[in-house]
């Protein structure tokens, strides 16, 4: 916890038993047969009327490494689902713990690698990068791309999803491409659900943050990845990058070491197709395509219990 911090934790925490009543009164009127929750202190308020209720509580933990909330609430669960089996060691032994992984949505598999290269209009031949931080983007990754730019185009299509913040920056690194080169780098601020997951079908190998969704994501689309961490432990994402890495699917870089690395990482990987077969099979056998079923699966069964 950071100074600036403190200030908002004291007024959580006064306005925690306000948040709890507020609660309770919602649980009272709804009736519901269980609490689904996902973590985050936003939670809190909930899950403790739900306990003072008796009400079941089935959490989904999306990240490998559980936060605080989680850890405090995990003793009262009927059941949890997590993402990896290493997350079993950070949680109570004797709670009914299922490894789901992380739901994806059914356009990951009803959309093949062809028709999404299609929808982007690649060649069969075009190799595509595609670089991403998450919603906001990531500062870092957009600067040593910005850095790099012209290295990586002359390798490959890139496909960069700059995040809301981080748009008018690309673009001005852009206008400095020569035209045949500016054809081959597409730019956009955000996408679609339907347009994520085409472009994560359509991608050779792609560049990014270590959030929750990547977890799910990668392996749904059997994409080889350079992953990122953000340098912020209460995030997690290392913890997330390490577990997802550790099968043989992604490259883990730090922050700090991102614009030495990035060139050599990309061209290297994009230019060895049997390394990059062996990872692309190694991210899809990590696949969990029945995740969301298996979560809904443990919200009726807690729910048929406790009735």
């Amino acid at each position: 916890t950071t100074p600036d911090t403190w200030p908002r934790v004291v007024r959580a925490l006064v306005e925690m038993p306000f948040q709890v009543a507020a609660s309770l009164r919602l649980l009272r009127r709804f009736r519901p047969d269980v609490l689904f929750s996902t973590g985050g202190f936003v939670s809190l308020p909930a899950t403790i009327a739900a306990i003072f209720r008796r009400t079941p509580i089935v959490i989904f933990l999306p990240d490998v490494s559980p936060g605080l909330t989680v850890r405090l609430t995990s003793h009262f669960a009927t059941s949890m689902a997590v993402v990896d089996e290493a997350t079993r060691d950070s949680l109570p032994s004797n709670r009914s713990i299922q490894v789901t992984g992380y739901p994806v949505r059914p356009v990951f598999r009803t959309l093949t690698r062809d028709a999404a290269r299609e929808r982007l209009g690649l060649s069969r031949g075009d190799k595509l990068l595609l670089v991403m931080g998450g919603s906001l983007g990531a500062r870092s990754i957009n600067q040593a791309l910005a850095q790099h730019l012209s290295e990586l185009l002359e390798a490959a299509n890139v496909y960069h999803i700059t995040g809301t913040t981080n748009l008018s920056a690309a673009e001005a690194a852009a206008e400095h491409l020569p035209p045949k080169l500016r054809q081959r780098y597409r730019l956009v601020a955000s996408l679609g659900a339907e347009d994520i997951a085409a472009a994560m079908l359509a991608a050779d190998l792609a560049v990014t943050r270590a959030g929750a969704s990547i977890l799910g994501e990668l392996p749904a689309a059997a994409l080889p990845a350079i992953v990122v961490p953000l340098p912020a432990p209460r995030v997690k994402q290392d913890e997330n990058a390490r577990a997802l890495c550790a099968h043989g699917g992604c490259v883990v870089v730090e922050d700090y070491e991102l614009d030495r690395s990035l060139v050599p990482l990309v061209t290297g990987l994009l230019f060895d197709s049997d390394r990059l077969s062996q990872m692309s099979t190694a991210m899809a056998a990590q696949a969990r395509p029945e995740a969301a079923q298996d979560i809904g699966r443990l919200i009726l069964q807690a729910a048929e219990a406790a009735s």
